[in-house]
Order: structure tokens, then sequence, then C-alpha cells
């Protein structure tokens, strides 16, 4: 063969052979800024994954916490109504006992004259309670009416109710207008209770605290 020929045959294959290489350097460039592109996204998107799931599991941290505080909220609330209604209990209890005791006559005198008093009646009718002593009361009616009319110059007439209360005290009542005044003592209690609540609520949690 011609030696031009072969020459020209060489030149041929060596470019043919530097095109071939060309592109499969350049396929692979691009494979590889494909892979990158999508080694890129992946990332991307695994990021955006875990910044996503970072901000659920706050947000159901936080839930939780709430949650929690709230509940320990609740019972300490609850533990607080059931230690008051306690000291009520307890209150009552020695309301109870002050009624047995020798300073229970001298209060239901004083009572009915407040009740009288406030009443500002010529006619009043006591109601006493279901276990107080009858006799004791009406001895001291006239007594009472005595008193009334040097201290306050009320002339007012005390009659007892034949029917009796459930409560400890008395009930007196305006016979002329059915005007009538408890001054049992569980009316006493019961008018002082949010006051009474109030007063411990502040003693175990401090002034200006809004619990409850």
């Amino acid at each position: 063969m011609d030696t031009s020929v072969e020459l020209m045959c060489k030149k041929i294959l060596d470019e043919a052979q530097t095109e071939a290489d060309n592109a499969v350097k350049k396929a692979s460039m691009m494979a590889s800024q494909r892979l990158k592109l999508a080694e890129q996204e992946a990332n991307s998107k695994a990021a955006k994954i875990i910044k996503q799931a970072e901000a659920e599991s706050g947000h159901i941290r936080k839930k939780i916490l709430s949650s929690v505080a709230v509940e320990i909220q609740r019972m300490s609330l609850e533990k607080t109504g059931a230690f008051i209604n306690q000291v009520l209990r307890a209150i009552d209890e020695s309301l109870q006992q002050f009624a047995q005791s020798k300073e229970y006559v001298p209060f239901l005198k004083s009572a009915i004259m407040e009740a009288v008093v406030a009443l500002n009646s010529k006619k009043a009718s006591v109601s006493i309670g279901q276990n107080d002593n009858l006799s004791v009361i009406k001895g001291m009616i006239p007594e009472i009416e005595k008193e009334l009319d040097r201290k306050y110059s009320l002339k007012t007439a005390l009659t007892i109710n034949n029917q009796r209360h459930s409560e400890t005290g008395v009930i007196v009542t305006d016979t002329d207008h059915h005007v009538r005044i408890n001054n049992t003592l569980e009316q006493r209690l019961a008018i002082q209770e949010n006051e009474i609540r109030k007063l411990l609520h502040e003693r175990l949690f401090g002034e200006g605290d809004n619990r409850g």
C-alpha cells in the first residue's frame, strides 16, 4: 500500500479515536455532573426532611410539656381544693362543738338581738334548731325584750316558733312583713366561706396568684 494512503488511514483512525475518547470523556463528565446534581438534590431533600422532623419534634415536645404543666396545675388545684374543703369541714366541726359549749347560750341571745335590731319590728318570731334547749331560750326571751328596750328603744314582742329548723342557731322572722333573718352558725360560715377560701389560697400561694 502506498505510504501516503497508510498515513491518511492512520490519521483518520487517530481522529476517530480522539473523537471517541472525547465523547467518552464528555459522557463521563455529564454523568458525573448528573450524579453530583442528584446527590445535591438528595442532600437537600434529606436536610429538608430532617428540618421538618426537628420542627415536628419540637412542636410535639412543647405540646407534651404544656400538657404536663396543665396536668400538674390541675393536680395542684385539686389538692388545694381538697385541703381548703378539709379546713372548712374542720371549721364546721368546731362550730358544732361550740354549740355544745357554755358559750353557745350567750351567742343565741346575741344572735336574737342582732336579728331583731335589724328587723326593727314590733313583733318577731324566733325559730330555734332541733338540738337547741327550748326552756333555756324561752327563759331568756323576757331579758332580751327588756335589753332591746333599754339599749335600742325597741319594744318588740318575741315569740318562739313551734316549728324548728335543722341548723344550729336562730332564724328570726318579722311577723308583720314576713322578713326573715338567718342567724345560724351554718349561715355565718356560708357568708364567710369565700373570704376563708381566699385567705387560705393566699396563705398557700401568696397574694396576687390567680390559680383556680
